[in-house]
């Protein structure tokens, strides 16, 4: 009879922790999925909206404008933001079959995070080379509206970045204490 309680709280013990494991790689693999889905979503927009507004500025004359400048750089930076997306997702759903235990799981989180905090001081030096940019501008006539759009462009797509990696960072500190 104890062979068979400690059998049956080995099995049970085994069970819950497998259970344990499939739940935190769930929800770290919806995580992944939710902040490609978001990532892809802005990209997608700006891939959209950039040459249209373009097309719309050279119509009117205003070529050679700091918003022509900015959505050049905008469809440029997108175009990267749209493979890492791919990429993303490819990588994600050859790694969902595989099965994790819990340790390969939080390993994983943990790496995600290092890189996470290493986007994020990237997204910082963004932001601080578009208002070098910015400040710079004025003191060069000719590429002016360049070092301006530029500038714009890098604030607006590191601004952009640094709150995404900050949320996408929280979102996955959760899973694991």
């Amino acid at each position: 009879m104890r062979f068979l309680i400690s059998l049956f709280l080995i099995c049970s013990s085994i069970i819950l922790i497998s259970q344990d494991s499939i739940f935190l790689r769930e929800k770290f693999q919806n995580n992944q999925s939710n902040a490609l889905k978001i990532l892809g979503g802005w990209s997608t927009l700006n891939l959209i909206v950039s040459p249209i507004y373009l097309n719309h500025i050279k119509n009117r004359g205003g070529a050679n404008s700091s918003a022509e400048y900015f959505n050049k750089m905008n469809f440029n930076w997108n175009l990267v933001n749209g493979g890492i997306c791919i990429v993303g997702t490819f990588r994600s759903k050859t790694l969902k079959n595989k099965s994790w235990n819990n340790k390969e799981v939080t390993n994983s989180i943990i790496k995600l995070k290092k890189t996470l905090f290493i986007n994020m001081g990237l997204d910082i030096s963004y932001l601080l080379a578009g208002l070098i940019l910015k400040k710079v501008a004025p003191n060069d006539p000719l590429k002016s509206h360049q070092y301006t759009g530029f500038g714009n462009s890098l604030i607006t797509q590191g601004g952009f970045l640094f709150v995404f990696d900050c949320l996408f960072l929280k979102s996955i500190s959760n899973l694991v204490k």
